[in-house]
């Protein structure tokens, strides 16, 4: 279910949120598994000297460190050179992605907060980016503005439209909020409190309960649009499920992510509610997360020497190539 939900998240910010970044303006994160970025770019003074400083600050630990590819681009667009970052629909490319959940975890422990800083940054340097990038325009900036703000507060909107749809299955609106709250709240003590392995357990178990609480609550409310009077949220939610499965049958060769829709909707509240918590709750660890193994410092692996013997072989080919070329220098 991990892999799955990746795919649909993948193929959903691809084929709504890119797109629509690139026809209005550029794209603000490529993720670098992805990308093809031009050497002169990268080489330009003003994006290269800043992405290679040292974090010295709490904030430039989780700008810098946290989310490699969303600084780049940012550095790329901050630069008075005016570079573009752009979205190509024909490209084919593949990831290797986390396929446990304390691995998705902790590398949404890192997306959230460097997401959350770089597009603060871009938004608040917005007029200068506008005087350098032709490409951009100061309503591109209002409405990235915007989509942070209800980055922000999503969460909120979650725990506001779920007692909502859980009113037409007969609960009381107070009881409703009651029940969304205390799992919300217990996981978020728990995250400020106990040790990564329980934080991971209990968000596990939280991600369990508002799952099942959402799909209830989405439940009720396809109920009550087809048999009973609806509010304007229900419609909402099945418009935002409409475009998003047009755009899938758009993309033909994509389609087959649409089997996965329904747990992309269903994750949603949780990626909001929980993982925001247990990121926001975790600022202060600049660690990786993924891809990181233990080091054992009292065995030494075949690959430790295969490593040294590709080296030295390196280097005496390169000693020889040298040689050959001042011998066959006039």
């Amino acid at each position: 279910p991990v892999v799955w939900y990746q795919k649909i998240e993948y193929a959903v910010q691809h084929w709504l949120s890119k797109a629509f970044e690139n026809t209005f303006g550029c794209v603000l994160c490529t993720p670098g598994c992805f990308s093809l970025f031009r050497a002169s770019a990268l080489l330009d003074d003003n994006v290269l000297k800043t992405y290679s400083r040292t974090a010295e600050e709490a904030a430039e630990m989780v700008q810098y460190d946290q989310g490699e590819d969303r600084w780049l681009c940012t550095l790329l667009l901050l630069c008075r050179s005016g570079y573009n970052v752009d979205y190509c629909a024909n490209a084919d490319a593949a990831a290797n992605s986390p396929d446990t959940f304390t691995e998705f975890l902790n590398q949404r422990r890192r997306w959230i907060p460097s997401s959350l800083i770089n597009h603060f940054d871009f938004v608040k340097n917005g007029q200068n980016i506008t005087k350098h990038n032709k490409n951009l325009s100061i309503w591109y900036i209002i409405m990235q503005g915007i989509i942070f703000i209800s980055n922000v507060t999503g969460p909120a909107f979650i725990i506001i439209y779920m007692p909502s749809a859980l009113t037409f299955s007969g609960i009381s609106l107070s009881t409703a909020y009651v029940i969304i709250i205390i799992p919300t709240a217990l996981h978020l003590a728990i995250c400020l409190t106990c040790t990564k392995d329980v934080q991971i357990r209990a968000t596990a178990i939280c991600s369990l309960i508002v799952a099942l609480l959402f799909t209830m609550g989405l439940a009720t409310s396809i109920f009550a649009i087809l048999y009973e009077s609806s509010n304007y949220a229900n419609y909402f939610i099945v418009f935002i499920t409409a475009v998003t499965f047009l755009a899938g049958l758009l993309h033909p060769l994509e389609a087959g992510n649409l089997f996965y829709l329904i747990l992309y909707i269903v994750g949603t509240p949780v990626m909001f509610l929980l993982f925001y918590n247990y990121a926001i709750c975790n600022i202060n660890d600049v660690g990786w997360g993924t891809r990181e193994q233990k080091k054992d410092n009292n065995k030494k692996s075949k690959k430790s020497y295969f490593a040294r013997f590709k080296h030295i072989i390196s280097l005496w080919m390169d000693k020889w190539l040298n040689d050959m070329e001042l011998r066959l220098k006039p």
